[in-house]
């Protein structure tokens, strides 16, 4: 998935392995078929409620402004992932005032079933690129400690949120642990003296971030 970050000219790509890779890298540019540009990042686990695997976070500078990238995510001693993603970039500041961004808000999905219908229509929406930034504040997985369900859900919404900045909020259903999965599977522009000692009475996770006029 991708995330903004406090800086309209980068964009964080993560993904999840279950074997860790040495070199986690984006292959990036302006074509599909024309990957030309590359970024490498770090990886990251936690081993609560027993979920092995690794997750990566890559950040990628240097954007211009309000234009179509393509990537894939991989390891060059690996493979790179056979689809090839697409996002575009957020708009430079200021923006003009008269500039229109859509948003799409919405809390408490999960992974199971039940939420198929949101789910495709949120298919619809990154197919058409009709959104610009989706901001899902709270009770994300409904995975709880049960970790294998943050999986089936961040499989589930990989073609949405692979394509459209997803912003993330910690709910109720994220504090255990003291929120590990959700702090290490989602990069937000929290703050860094506020990923110390959190707990579900400290809760220090929120943030705010500019998107052009908005």
């Amino acid at each position: 998935h991708i995330s903004l970050t406090d800086d309209p000219s980068q964009m964080n790509v993560m993904w999840i392995t279950q074997e860790q890779a040495k070199t986690p890298t984006v292959l990036y540019g302006f074509s599909s078929d024309a990957l030309n540009m590359s970024a490498v990042g770090t990886s990251r686990t936690y081993k609560w409620g027993g979920w092995n695997g690794f997750i990566y976070l890559v950040t990628l500078e240097n954007l211009l402004p309000a234009t179509q990238y393509y990537y894939q995510v991989g390891d060059p001693d690996w493979l790179y992932s056979f689809t090839t993603f697409s996002f575009r970039s957020a708009p430079a500041l200021p923006a003009p005032t008269n500039d229109i961004f859509h948003f799409i808000t919405y809390g408490d999905m999960g992974g199971s079933n039940a939420a198929d219908p949101e789910l495709y229509w949120l298919l619809q929406v990154a197919h058409e690129h009709d959104a610009d930034v989706i901001l899902h504040i709270g009770d994300i997985s409904y995975a709880d400690a049960y970790q294998p369900e943050w999986d089936v859900f961040m499989q589930k919404i990989e073609p949405v949120a692979a394509q459209i900045p997803y912003m993330t909020t910690a709910g109720n259903h994220e504090h255990y642990f003291d929120f590990a999965s959700y702090r290490t599977r989602f990069e937000m522009p929290v703050p860094k003296n506020n990923l110390g000692h959190v707990g579900r009475h400290n809760v220090t996770l929120y943030y705010s971030f500019n998107y052009g006029n908005s």
